[in-house]
């Protein structure tokens, strides 16, 4: 399996698409961090852009399973799933290359893009606002929460990709799944808010669980003060676990059974 990964790797190093979505997120991320800083000054510095740098769904979040799901599908269009089975390799063994490949894919242009964001905002603003405590186990959970959350997706965009194999098929549905999730999550927390009336904001363990994105929609608000986050990592953590094992074992599952050709 080994050398399975480090050839998928190799592809991905010589991936035009790849570098071209790279050198895009490093656009917008300047573009975003002056933006910010100089019309909306409230929501700048390098603590609100990575807030709002860190979200799945908003700014370059959702390019990247987008693109993800095209490299996958590229794999199979272009043959190199089919010669990877041909050789002799297990199946089992190409998609969990598939997935390691993905993780390295997601995270690389993620972590490319919140760096960029977060150091030329702190660098034109300062890290955390005038006035503002912050602490690390905050700024802990929330990177925490960013990299559990992109393994899921990671999982789902490969799991689409593999079992509808049509790349305006696979793409519709991840999007709609991730945009489901976070909107579902944002009524929650506005509903759930509400019904605080200034009190201490408990979040029911069961929406936590039952939404991997969950977190990151409390987030988009914490950024403007209606909340602590920082105790929702654990659950955020076993909510995403689960999903991406689920999503996971259903793509395997599906690739195990289904033609490649």
């Amino acid at each position: 399996m080994l050398k399975i990964i480090r050839a998928s790797l190799y592809k991905l190093l010589k991936d035009r698409p790849f570098k071209i979505v790279l050198i895009i997120g490093g656009v917008l991320a300047v573009v975003f961090s002056l933006f910010y800083h100089f019309l909306i000054p409230e929501l700048g510095g390098g603590y609100q852009s990575l807030m709002t740098s860190a979200s799945p769904t908003s700014n370059f979040g959702l390019a990247v399973p987008i693109n993800l799901v095209i490299f996958i599908i590229g794999e199979f269009n272009y043959g190199t799933i089919r010669n990877k089975i041909i050789a002799g390799n297990k199946r089992i063994y190409i998609y969990i290359a598939l997935f390691i490949m993905g993780l390295i894919y997601s995270l690389t242009l993620m972590t490319f893009y919140i760096g960029v964001s977060v150091g030329l905002s702190t660098a034109l603003g300062g890290f955390y606002p005038e006035g503002f405590t912050g602490d690390s186990k905050t700024i802990a959970s929330l990177i925490g929460a960013t990299i559990m959350v992109y393994v899921t997706l990671t999982a789902l965009s490969i799991l689409t990709a593999t079992a509808i194999r049509n790349m305006g098929g696979a793409i519709t549905v991840t999007v709609l799944l991730m945009m489901f999730a976070f909107i579902s999550g944002m009524i929650a927390n506005l509903d759930i808010s509400f019904d605080s009336m200034g009190e201490t904001i408990k979040y029911p363990v069961y929406i936590q669980l039952l939404n991997p994105l969950f977190f990151h929609s409390v987030v988009t608000f914490a950024s403007l003060g209606l909340g602590e986050v920082k105790d929702l990592l654990l659950l955020n953590i076993v909510s995403n676990a689960i999903y991406s094992i689920l999503f996971l074992t259903l793509g395997i599952v599906i690739f195990n059974y289904r033609d490649v050709k």
